[in-house]
């Protein structure tokens, strides 16, 4: 909640702030501070009081500078780096609500409830600071910009690393530049004074709306958010996207070293100070496509700090979707609206870009999306590079004459060329989460099997057609070689290829599986994407570059992609140690090697500081007992052996695996009693 501006008094004139009103000077009425007290260097107590003539000591009475004081997120005007922390506790996975039917643990959950279908919520401490008087807080974000240039090197660092990023460099540099430029000019002596000023200044330029026009230049519409007209929008995307480059820099890299800057301290420096920015931008004329972009950034890097799988992650998604629908980048731009090309193409890159990440977050957490197709009319941007978007009218013309029907270049690879591969399958996802969240286990709702797998047929027909329309040079399956033949070298260069290689498997995976569970046929294709997907992410993990810090990444693939391919997999195996299924998998050997290579590299393909260590660490935990159950199997009791034997190889509904898991512990989680595999399912 923001300071309130200056009220209209009985007699019709405008309140006066505090400081004014008691030495009886003439005040300007100025929002948020008031220039006689910027002139004054008292801006820190400048305020417009609700009710100034009440006396102190009534009920109520407390002054509004007092009641609604908040520490600001450094108290010192300085920042001085203390020692690296001591180590934190073992962290530990707790689940943060309810988990749906694609969750990456809901193959193993069909062994029993071992993970119920509501938890409460994982209650983490991320700062938060809502400042009343948002001036001396907006200095000391100011400061952090000052005292830390090393975050313009991490920042380049990390544009010129990164293929997978949906904010166009041209809005980064000129943000960069200019803080720079505004921020080498100030000294010392007067520092304090000179970051409250600037300040004050984003802060009126924040408080008007963005114009654009149709005949507006990229320099005119950079200009707008830069230099005198600087907004918080801006100065929130500075910090998201250092945070983001800080999370990929090793804690010994030289240039942090140089600098003489531990990395977590800086990194919950800039998580804070671009929530706070956020919070400066909670009103309407800062909803726009910089405060996209900033949402957007903000919510990836709290995933890298704070997990995946974490409300406060999944929550920030409702907030994107909510800021894109009032800013109107869910429709297509139109000849009514006033607005230059590249911009409309880069509004487009922004929401194709949150588009993808919540089906993949949704995916992943079992859970509906929250950004609904059926609500957007905008079609993907062109796969055009960004510097002959911003050359002009003529450059951009021929560059659209070489695109094929459906806008693909056939010759180069763009940052905008994987965020329209990945928001074509992200198109796809959302129809195979209508089925896959429709047709959880435990419905009672009677499934047409026929209907049922003539739709996933066409989904799947859908699925491979969009993938065959993509170009060669973007499809990791047409590389040269097949994946054992890649070098530890390629694998890295090929790392943003794999991405959209795995969704588009983990596509087919969804839908495979969802066929298996409600019709019992299709084992065959199930296990075979599975071991697909299995060795493909296998091989990214024994392939880590050492000069950038991807095991973020990696954790992520593993936890996406590899845990339920990997569980499909361990309990067929399973099941065929009992005896029970007809369908056996081919290369028993080579499989239980490479299921023991992935469950073991859960524990170390990630560090404990990482939001999804825990989360590796639980799936190691489960993974590892059915494979201890597959390599050494727990001695059944000789009456159910002979209810095996009655019961014949093409009996599922009746196995009972009461005894199966005895004295395993599965996180905590209580093993059902009616057996470890639910009842009456034909495919786990």
């Amino acid at each position: 909640m923001q300071q309130s501006g200056p009220r209209t008094r009985r007699n019709g004139t405008l309140q006066s702030c505090e400081p004014c009103r008691k030495s009886k000077l003439k005040c300007d009425h100025a929002t948020p501070v008031c220039g006689r007290c910027i002139a004054k260097d008292i801006a820190h107590k400048c305020f417009y009081h609700p009710s100034p003539m009440t006396r102190k000591g009534q009920p109520g009475s407390q002054s509004f500078a007092d009641s609604q004081q908040s520490t600001p997120i450094h108290s010192p005007t300085t920042y001085p780096l203390p020692p690296p922390p001591p180590a934190a506790p073992e962290k530990t996975w707790v689940p943060s609500g309810y988990l749906g039917a694609s969750n990456l643990f809901s193959i193993l959950q069909d062994c029993g409830n071992e993970i119920p279908t509501a938890f409460e919520t994982h209650n983490i401490a991320i700062p938060r600071n809502l400042q009343p008087d948002p001036i001396p807080t907006g200095a000391e974000l100011l400061r952090i910009l000052y005292q830390f240039p090393v975050c313009d090197v991490l920042i380049a660092r990390y544009q010129a690393n990164v293929l997978v990023f949906a904010v166009p460099d041209t809005l980064i540099n000129a943000i960069v530049g200019s803080v720079r430029h505004a921020l080498e000019h100030f000294d010392e002596p007067g520092l304090s004074t000179q970051l409250a000023r600037f300040a004050h200044m984003i802060f009126q330029n924040s408080s008007r709306p963005m114009v654009v026009n149709r005949s507006m230049t990229v320099e005119q519409y950079c200009a707008s958010f830069t230099g005198p007209n600087f907004r918080w929008e801006a100065i929130g995307n500075y910090f998201a996207v250092a945070g983001m480059a800080l999370v990929g820099t090793p804690e010994n890299d030289p240039v942090l070293m140089a600098a003489n800057i531990h990395k977590e301290t800086l990194l919950s420096l800039l998580i804070e100070a671009s929530d706070i920015c956020i919070k400066f931008c909670e009103h309407p004329s800062s909803v726009n496509e910089l405060l996209v972009f900033h949402l957007n950034n903000d919510s990836r890097l709290k995933t890298h700090r704070y997990g995946d799988i974490d409300y406060l992650c999944w929550r920030q998604m409702g907030v994107l979707w909510s800021t894109i629908t009032t800013a109107g980048l869910h429709r297509e731009s139109g000849p009514e609206d006033d607005c230059p090309f590249f911009l409309s193409q880069w509004r487009k890159l922004c929401f194709v870009a949150n588009y993808s990440s919540d089906k993949n977050l949704a995916t992943f957490m079992g859970r509906p999306p929250l950004i609904p197709r059926r609500y957007c009319n905008v079609s993907a941007p062109l796969d055009i590079s960004e510097e002959v978007l911003i050359s002009g009218s003529e450059a951009v013309g021929q560059a659209v004459s070489q695109l094929d029907a459906i806008g693909w270049n056939q010759n180069n690879i763009y940052r905008v060329s994987f965020l329209r591969q990945r928001f074509f399958i992200a198109l796809l996802r959302e129809e195979v989460l209508e089925i896959v969240l429709g047709c959880e286990q435990g419905d009672e709702m009677l499934v047409d099997t026929v209907e049922f797998e003539n739709k996933v047929n066409h989904i799947l027909e859908k699925a491979k057609a969009s993938w065959d329309s993509t170009p060669s040079h973007l499809r990791f399956d047409h590389q040269e070689g097949g994946i054992a033949e890649i070098s530890s070298h390629a694998w890295m260069s090929r790392y943003p290829l794999i991405m959209p290689y795995l969704e588009h498997l983990y596509t087919f995976f969804l839908l495979r599986r969802a066929l298996v569970q409600q019709t019992g046929s299709g084992h065959a294709e199930l296990f075979d994407t599975a071991r697909e997907v299995l060795s493909t992410v296998t091989h990214i993990s024994g392939n880590k570059e050492l000069i950038v810090d991807r095991s973020r990444h990696y954790a992520w693939l593993m936890l996406s992609y590899g845990v339920a391919s990997a569980s499909v997999l361990a309990l067929q195996l399973l099941h065929e140690n009992q005896g029970r299924i007809a369908y056996v998998l081919p290369g028993r050997t080579e499989l239980i090697r490479k299921l023991t290579v992935f469950t073991s590299s859960l524990s170390w393909i990630t560090r404990p500081d990482h939001g999804d260590y825990a989360l590796c660490i639980e799936a190691e935990k489960r993974l590892t007992t059915v494979l201890d159950e597959i390599l050494d199997p727990t001695p059944r009791p000789p009456a159910a052996q002979q209810q095996s034997d009655v019961a014949g190889m093409d009996s599922l509904s009746s196995t009972n695996f009461d005894s199966l898991f005895e004295g395993y512990d599965f996180g905590g989680m209580s093993i059902p009693g009616h057996g470890l595999f639910a009842e009456n399912m034909p495919w786990p």
